[in-house]
């Protein structure tokens, strides 16, 4: 069996720095877990759900750069003019 590496703030795990990469390029949650290796069936629970695991990982940064939850439904709501 493998071992999980222990995760830090500093220690994202691969797909979650891409999901993070791919948000920033303006991609929705769904488009961007997809492209980085979550759950092809339901990408958006799973990028939602991989979000929120970096969101207790990394607060601070995420406030800092602006990808807070909220902030990231509100661009999706507004490039879909919801």
């Amino acid at each position: 069996m493998k071992k999980k590496a222990k995760q830090t703030p500093e220690n994202l795990t691969r797909r979650e720095s891409l999901l993070l990469e791919n948000i920033r390029a303006g991609k929705t949650i769904s488009d961007a877990a997809r492209e980085a290796g979550f759950s092809k069936k339901w990408p958006g629970q799973a990028g939602s759900q991989a979000f929120k695991n970096i969101q207790k990982k990394m607060p601070t940064i995420l406030d800092d750069l602006g990808l807070t939850y909220e902030a990231i439904i509100k661009e999706i709501k507004d490039s879909k003019n919801i």
